[in-house]
């Protein structure tokens, strides 16, 4: 699939996120995923 559209909104168009800052979510994930190995020990 190469285009979603949710409700009328496109949300993907050529495989690419429109309505996310895919870099940005990557990276929030990340850095969550670290501090929650340096939490655990």
């Amino acid at each position: 699939m190469r285009h979603t559209v949710c409700d009328g909104q496109v949300l993907m168009r050529d495989r690419e996120l429109l309505t996310l800052d895919e870099r940005a979510v990557r990276r929030e994930a990340e850095e969550r995923a670290q501090a929650l190995v340096e939490r655990a020990g």
